[in-house]
């Protein structure tokens, strides 16, 4: 299409201008050598009027192309101006991308560490001097979070010193989820935002034949606003997230006990969305992830592999799973519609076109052609017309905008040629309209020629315009 409009910009407008202008130069040398010519000088006094109007509506055709066609031109810097801007006058969709860590379980249990030093009489001197630091690169850190206790003795052993530090910590066993069912909604909101609307259970039980106290963490996603927060594991409710900013809860679980932590959450994101089992490695006996992605997704590489897919819906099944990757899905731009809305405004300059072959067209059959200034006068208003469209739109959307640009057009062009120039402005002003279809446009192209041929025949055939020919 833009090739077409080229060619015809570059070369047919001209040639057209070019033939109208050498026909007025015709006219004016044989009206200045009328008494040799077959016409009267009066005459060609009379024609010229009109001939001169018509140049000048040609001119109007020429121009109001130039015109038209800088519209798209003009419309990329302006949606380039918004894109690349700090300010719009709406709130940006935009937010950073989500990236989701896997929850963790593990039983907590207690135990007491020994550890036994000998030391010689000048490292015993040195403690004496600096303390029990001298011995920290021998020791654990006995400031550690889950140190709930520590005992330091010392022994005579001959000349030596036998040093003992008995640690009691807080020590996590991890415990494998039974389960983890994730569901991920995403709403897309712009050309790479979403919302999105997280909910998963994960199912744990206690391995042992005694009673254990288990503790599950759940890591809330690094990003701008997390709405809806909603963290339980049964029937208890967490309600504050912990110091290390996860939702934490601890609890004992009988021999053989499950529990099943419920969490959901709303947060906006762009252009990527990350799930990851967490930064150990973490055995998960059933995973689930349903995610409905609202419109086509890419796999960023290193991503897990989807099990099934079917539309805008990607699910991953996996059973007795321990992996260090991860599900990573990229939004990418919806491009279409802003293309398809682009492509609109280029046939702009072929509908003007269109129109004023339509109106030559309608004055031929109906024997009667349009005064200049009547056609001169249309052909403005069809120009304004569809230049509105690109104005228009930006209040009312792209296929708003051209339909009350098609509207506009025809209300001008009707204004200045009465009936017979709605006929003609109509399929014009449709034409650039059927390319906002991404998918259909030669279709519905095709449909309108195929309308505007059928409604021709119809008049013509009522107007006895075939009989008129008849000799």
């Amino acid at each position: 299409m833009q090739a077409v409009l080229d060619a015809i910009q570059q070369f047919g407008v001209p040639l057209v201008l070019f033939g109208v202008l050498a026909l007025v130069g015709g006219a004016v040398a044989a009206a200045r050598r009328g008494e040799h010519g077959a016409l009267l000088p009066a005459t060609w006094r009379r024609m010229l009027p009109r001939i001169g109007g018509y140049t000048a509506a040609a001119l109007i055709v020429y121009f109001g192309w130039a015109a038209l066609a800088a519209v798209p031109d003009l419309t990329r810097t302006s949606i380039g101006w918004k894109q690349s801007s700090e300010a719009t006058t709406k709130a940006s969709t935009d937010a950073a991308p989500v990236r989701q860590f896997g929850p963790s379980v593990a039983g907590l249990t207690v135990r007491t560490y020994t550890r036994t030093l000998t030391l010689p009489p000048y490292l015993v001197q040195r403690i004496g001097s600096s303390g029990v630091g001298v011995l920290a690169p021998y020791l654990s850190d006995p400031s550690a979070e889950n140190v709930l206790r520590l005992v330091d003795t010392f022994r005579h052993s001959g000349s030596d010193v036998v040093f003992t530090r008995d640690v009691t910590r807080l020590d996590e066993e991890p415990i494998p989820f039974a389960s983890s069912v994730i569901s991920a909604r995403f709403h897309r909101v712009g050309a790479r935002a979403y919302d999105l609307r997280f909910e998963a259970q994960y199912a744990f039980r206690n391995p042992r034949p005694d009673v254990l106290k288990t503790r599950f963490a759940f890591p809330l996603p690094e990003t701008g606003t997390i709405q809806d927060v909603q963290v339980s594991v049964g029937r208890d409710l967490v309600p504050q997230p912990a110091d290390s900013g996860a939702y934490e809860w601890t609890g004992e679980l009988q021999p053989g006990e499950q529990r099943t932590a419920t969490v959901r959450y709303r947060t906006p994101g762009s252009r990527t969305w990350h799930y990851d089992f967490g930064s150990r490695r973490r055995t998960v006996q059933q995973f689930r992830l349903d995610a409905a992605t609202g419109g086509p997704v890419k796999f960023l590489r290193g991503s897990l592999q989807p099990t099934a897919q079917s539309g805008d819906t990607i699910q991953w099944v996996l059973n007795n799973v321990v992996t260090s990757q991860q599900v990573s899905l990229s939004f990418p731009a919806d491009t279409s519609a802003q293309q398809c809305y682009l492509q609109a405004l280029g046939a702009l300059p072929v509908g003007l076109l269109l129109f004023a072959v339509g109106s030559l067209a309608v004055g031929f059959f109906r024997r009667q052609f349009y005064g200049p200034d009547r056609l001169c006068l249309a052909l403005v208003g069809v120009t304004f017309g569809l230049g509105a469209a690109a104005v228009l739109s930006e209040y009312v959307g792209a296929l708003g905008g051209i339909l009350l640009a098609v509207c506009l057009t025809v209300l001008l062009a009707g204004a200045a040629l009465g009936r017979s120039g709605v006929w003609a402005a109509a399929p014009a002003a449709l034409m650039p309209a059927v390319f906002l279809s991404p998918h259909h446009s030669g279709l519905l192209l095709l449909g309108l020629v195929l309308a505007t041929v059928s409604l021709a025949g119809r008049a013509l055939r009522r107007s006895g315009w075939r009989e008129g020919l008849v000799p």
